[in-house]
């Protein structure tokens, strides 16, 4: 498990470390220790910014998970590693590090779908990963035009792979249960024997993973305090 200051984690998220203590003394982040937060930390802040900037209030949130109605432990899961922080450099200037040029650069996020980032947007971890097959690419004397034709072509794949696993998850999942009056809260007697479905091992699908050859493992280090 690594974990992080309330700094460092706060500049991870690209929110205030202020903000991770109004978090706090609401009761939708409970660390372990006071300025001790982990990746499943991480997450829940960035869970509750992105509903609040949705127009969610936080008090609402937290009135939810007092009540039991709502919970983002799930968020701790291995899973969910792939909603990544953010890294400590920019798109401008990793472009000038590796000399990788920029509009080729950005190519790694809109290629999931995502808004075309500015230069001086940072990237995000899982972005960072694919930055050294770029350069490998281009030093073998790849053209640009072909490689982001590979990333487009692995986001689009993984968009309708998303889009179809949903539809199937609802349709064999969510609706029987609703017809049968249990409703999702109400599903948890069928849900052990569909989660080795829903959660089998397959390769990583995400194609910041895909681009450069490496299935997703799940991996264990030791505890680092940063």
């Amino acid at each position: 498990m690594i974990w992080y200051s309330r700094e460092n984690a706060a500049e991870r998220v690209g929110v205030e470390p202020s903000y991770l203590v109004r978090l706090v003394d609401l009761g939708i982040l409970a660390p372990e220790e006071p300025d001790r937060f982990s990746p499943g930390d991480m997450r829940r802040v960035m869970m509750a910014k992105s509903l609040e900037d949705a127009g969610i209030p936080l008090e609402g949130l937290a009135a939810g998970i007092k009540s039991g109605a709502l919970s983002f432990s799930f968020l701790d899961a291995a899973s969910y590693e792939r909603f990544a922080a953010l890294a400590s450099e920019t798109f401008r200037q990793v472009s000038d590090r590796t000399g990788i040029p920029l509009e080729l650069l950005t190519i790694v996020r809109e290629a999931i779908g995502m808004a075309q980032p500015s230069p001086d947007d940072r990237l995000r971890d899982d972005e960072m990963a694919i930055v050294p097959f770029i350069e490998l690419q281009l030093a073998e004397g790849f053209r640009a035009p072909a490689i982001e034709r590979v990333f487009r072509v692995q986001g689009e794949s993984t968009r309708r792979i998303t889009e179809q696993e949903g539809a199937w998850w609802n349709s064999e999942v969510i609706e029987p249960a609703m017809a049968a009056g249990k409703g999702p809260r109400g599903d948890r007697e069928r849900r052990p024997r569909r989660r080795d479905v829903s959660a089998g091992q397959r390769p990583d699908r995400d194609p910041a993973r895909a681009a450069d050859g490496h299935p997703r493992s799940d991996r264990h280090g030791p505890t680092v305090t940063r």
